[in-house]
């Protein structure tokens, strides 16, 4: 049953990938060309966003996850695509685990204009200018920190070798050699795709629970939630929302020739005024 995960995983990794492309790439390109007032300054939320997720779902097709629960810790297994040293694998898997707390660190500068837009717009000038970028830099040094944590705080040990062999042939049937790991002891879409999955992973350790391969459900959910959040913001934006189904579906508001009908029998009743 473990070995099953490979190929879920492999096939939310394509699915994830190809959606996040096509979906963050529209959404750049929508921002750039049309831009909307409505939005103001939350574009360039929505940029940054873009960005980064282009960039974890880069990282994510590279490492090609794997977690692991076992023996109250958590292990993040990598499948090289090609050798490599085992400290460039910790790199690139602790870079995995930055990814992770700029997703949420993300969500939260993203609660905080919604809330500030809704409910004190005034505050709205700390997100423009020099604030701005002070929220991104903010962003990125909170990641930073937890990847240097999972690179430095967590080396190998005897321990945790012993248990990633262990769980590699009797689990996966992975050559060790082609594996990389960091162990760690102990709004709809992100809550089922981000929230509740990663809480189960922080939790079932310290109750003991050894969920073992089902840690991967994390990793599925992970793989298609940066293609799906942009998914979302371009069908609720109208003016995004519009665009997309004029220039794909070729289609025209109706609204639009409501309004030309309207203009054109006034012009007629006009017309037969003068005559």
């Amino acid at each position: 049953m473990d070995a099953h995960w490979l190929k879920i995983t492999t096939y939310s990794d394509h699915i994830g990938f190809t959606i996040s492309t096509l979906a963050n790439l529209a959404l750049l390109i929508l921002l750039a060309i049309r831009p909307t007032k409505a939005i103001g300054s939350y574009r360039y939320l929505m940029i940054s966003f873009c960005v980064f997720s282009l960039f974890y779902t880069s990282i994510e097709t590279f490492l090609r996850p794997l977690i692991h629960i076992y023996d109250n810790t958590i292990f993040v297994i990598q499948r090289k695509r090609f050798q490599y040293s085992e400290t460039i694998a910790r790199a690139i898997s602790s870079t995995y685990c930055g990814c992770y707390a700029m997703s949420f660190t993300l969500f939260a500068v993203h609660f905080v204009y919604r809330y500030y837009a809704t409910c004190k717009p005034d505050l709205l000038r700390f997100f423009n200018g020099f604030y701005f970028v002070a929220w991104v830099f903010g962003a990125i040094i909170v990641a930073a920190s937890w990847g240097f944590a999972a690179f430095i705080l967590y080396p190998e040990t005897d321990r945790t070798k012993a248990a990633l062999l262990h769980i590699l042939n009797t689990s996966y049937n992975l050559d060790p050699d082609w594996v990389g790991n960091v162990p760690y002891s102990y709004t709809i879409i992100p809550t089922f795709l981000m929230y509740l999955p990663t809480t189960m992973l922080f939790v079932t350790p310290f109750f003991g629970l050894n969920i073992g391969c089902y840690g991967n459900i994390t990793t599925a959910t992970v793989h298609l939630y940066p293609g799906l959040d942009p998914l979302v913001l371009l069908l609720l934006i109208r003016d995004f929302r519009q665009t997309i189904k004029r220039k794909i579906f070729f289609w025209a508001p109706a609204t639009s020739r409501v309004e030309t009908q309207t203009n054109v029998k006034s012009i007629q009743s006009s017309a037969s005024r003068v005559g």
